[in-house]
């Protein structure tokens, strides 16, 4: 019966930072564009690597990490822990995942950017500069996170959303659509911002009863209803009565979407 096996660990090793002894692994049957001979990157042990993966260079895969499908690590990349590397997933450059990290569908992973915890990057996402995912956060779609940002908490960023700079994401922040955050940008909460360019923190206010955002430069969130401000200030004492707001509550309320007024209406 002809083997499925892949790949061979041969004599040349090296240890790691943490002294664990790595194999670098060579090609025993060719497959899609890897020939049989090829050197490939380190290993710790053959179950980091299956399926049509493979990994090259200096990369490097070890503890209980699984590199599988057509996945492709290159460059000074390691990925460690219990990560999981799938689909047509690509990791470059000196990125590194750790942790219990899941990396999948066609995201590209590269530069010095680094995924640990429970993180999870599928779609198209691409990762990249110094960035840094990490708690829960969740990044899909075609996102782009590159620079110094951090995404972190139960974060989600999905869409074609874009986040540079500084900027900071956590708690159960939502960004998606076109959004574009930079600078030294923070979100958290539960603000949802869908599009727009924000150089600056959008308002955010943790209310009484509700969370309050700017979503977009148009509209106010109070809670899950989206209204222009123009909209807040005409329905908002109705919305108020019937959602059985305290009369101290809608003072506190009419006065966030003031502030929301002087901001953005100018």
């Amino acid at each position: 019966m002809e083997t499925k096996k892949k790949f061979k660990l041969t004599s040349e090793n090296k240890n790691n930072f943490l002294g664990i002894k790595l194999y670098r692994i060579e090609c025993i049957k060719s497959f899609l564009d890897i020939k049989k001979g090829d050197k490939g990157g380190f290993v710790e042990k053959e179950s980091n690597l299956s399926g049509d993966a493979w990994i090259s260079g200096d990369a490097q895969i070890f503890n209980n990490a699984c590199i599988s499908g057509y996945a492709r690590i290159s460059g000074y990349a390691q990925i460690s822990g219990y990560a999981r590397i799938s689909g047509d997933a690509c990791i470059s450059g000196y990125a590194l995942i750790f942790g219990y990290a899941w990396i999948s569908g066609d995201a590209q992973i590269s530069d010095n950017a680094r995924i640990s915890d429970n993180a999870r990057i599928s779609g198209d996402a691409c990762i990249s500069g110094y960035a840094q995912i990490y708690g829960y956060a969740r990044i899909s779609g075609d996102a782009r996170i590159s620079d110094n940002a951090r995404i972190s908490g139960d974060a989600c960023i999905s869409g074609d959303a874009q986040i540079s700079g500084d900027a900071c994401i956590s708690g159960d922040a939502w960004i998606s659509d076109n959004a574009r955050i930079s600078g030294d940008a923070c979100i958290s909460g539960y603000a949802q911002i869908s599009g727009d360019a924000w150089e600056r923190s959008p308002l955010q206010i943790q209310g009484t009863r509700h969370f309050v955002c700017m979503s977009t430069k148009l509209f106010l969130k109070i809670g899950c209803m989206k209204l222009t401000i123009e909209e807040w200030k005409i329905k908002g004492n109705e919305i108020a009565i019937r959602e059985c707001y305290s009369e101290s509550e809608i003072i506190e309320y009419k006065l966030y979407i003031e502030l929301a007024e002087k901001l953005y209406c100018k």
